[in-house]
């Protein structure tokens, strides 16, 4: 086992510490806790990978990362995000603007014919469950009455018209 080149200074394991007791988050914590043990204990990164749980390469990528940028790679930020998204949200909200107008006077706005727009407007092809999910976003909700009751009878219904002293054919 060869031992490190470089070594951190004194008030390194400190400031790792108190990062570690105001971290929000796992990744933020992982991170300050390589740095840590390296500083404070002088472990190898096999050491630390089996007490953290990450990679001996992304251990060494963060010690290598923290001597050249000091402290604030430690935080990382939010990760994620809507990286394949077609439009921003912005863009998203001034597209439907132009449905509103026609929904909120009582026509009838399709799911299917907001999809042929899109594809129309990006200029290319899109899963309906993409249009779904930005009426979603939007605050859109999928409105549509029932063509009939879950429990409809057709047979008990006619039956009842046929017993029923208000439906009989002589009657006003």
């Amino acid at each position: 086992m060869t031992g490190y080149r470089f070594s951190y200074p004194p008030q390194t394991s400190s400031a790792m510490l108190s990062i570690m007791n105001k971290a929000n988050d796992s990744i933020t914590y992982k991170r300050a806790q390589c740095v840590y043990l390296r500083s404070e204990y002088n472990y190898c990164p096999r050491q630390i990978s089996t007490i953290t749980g990450l990679s001996t390469d992304r251990i060494r990528h963060v010690h290598s990362l923290y001597k050249k940028y000091g402290k604030k790679i430690i935080y990382c930020g939010k990760r994620g995000g809507r990286n394949n998204a077609n439009m921003k949200l912005e863009e998203e909200a001034e597209f439907l603007k132009q449905y509103e107008a026609d929904s909120l006077s009582g026509k009838i706005i399709t799911a299917s014919l907001i999809h042929q727009d899109l594809e129309s407007f990006l200029s290319k092809s899109l899963h309906q469950s993409g249009i779904y999910k930005m009426l979603q976003r939007n605050g859109w909700r999928k409105i549509l009455p029932r063509p009939r009751h879950p429990d409809h009878d057709q047979e008990a219904i006619e039956a009842f018209k046929k017993t029923s002293p208000h439906w009989s054919k002589g009657q006003t």
